[in-house]
């Protein structure tokens, strides 16, 4: 068993770092066991790791140094966020960096605010000044990143949105609530499910407005228990 989840950890690295890196094939298989990914040419676009409920910047390390150990990207700096919003960021990315990192790390890690993610964004825009970013979540992460968009997707005053990868995005409802309990798909054509969690229903504007320069990668599996 720890054997292959160390295989499957390999494997969901290597397809956050062809996804990051502009895969120019729109699927393909990825070994599991050896990875080797070219991440020549990359642009320079900074990418933000939001950890899940409860959890921290810890939660981020692992996938933020093989990205960094692959060369997809040469600086890692952590934001810390307050409870009162205030964003410390700890490190210097230099001019030359290429695709800097972001670990987000949130004292206030069970709420699920979205504003936390607008603010590290706006900190770190207003002193660096990108015009595009990336987006990694995790479980809660996900929510936050997703209603982060719904709240701002026509704000032009934020950097634009290159990418995002979802990693265990409970989007209608995590085991503990109905919805994640016993939702099924109602539609298999659209996906929509016949039993809608409050968030679940507070995200359906994003069927009209999710930016279409956005490219997605989610990653979700089923543990069948």
């Amino acid at each position: 068993m720890k054997k292959r989840k160390i295989y499957l950890t390999s494997f969901f690295i290597a397809l956050f770092l062809l996804f990051l890196a502009g895969c120019s094939q729109k699927s393909q298989e990825v070994p599991a066991k050896k990875v080797t990914v070219s991440l020549n040419n990359t642009k320079t676009i900074p990418t933000f790791f939001f950890h899940g409920w409860g959890s921290s910047v810890n939660a981020e390390k692992h996938m933020a140094n093989a990205a960094k150990k692959a060369g997809a990207a040469n600086t890692i700096v952590q934001a810390d966020v307050s409870k009162n919003s205030t964003v410390k960021l700890n490190g210097t990315i230099p001019k030359n960096a290429k695709n800097p990192i972001i670990e987000v790390n949130l004292e206030d890690n069970q709420s699920g605010k979205t504003s936390y993610v607008k603010d590290v964004i706006t900190a770190v825009s207003n002193k660096y000044h990108y015009a595009k970013i990336n987006l990694v979540g995790h479980s809660m992460g996900n929510l936050q990143i997703a209603n982060y968009i719904n709240e701002n997707y026509n704000n032009k005053k934020l950097p634009q949105i290159n990418k995002v990868v979802s990693i265990a995005g409970h989007y209608n409802g995590y085991l503990g609530e109905e919805a994640g309990q016993k939702a099924k798909i109602k539609n298999k054509e659209t996906g929509q499910p016949d039993i809608y969690s409050d968030g679940f229903k507070q995200l359906l504007p994003l069927r009209k407005h999710y930016p279409r320069q956005i490219e997605v990668l989610n990653i979700y599996g089923n543990k069948e228990d």
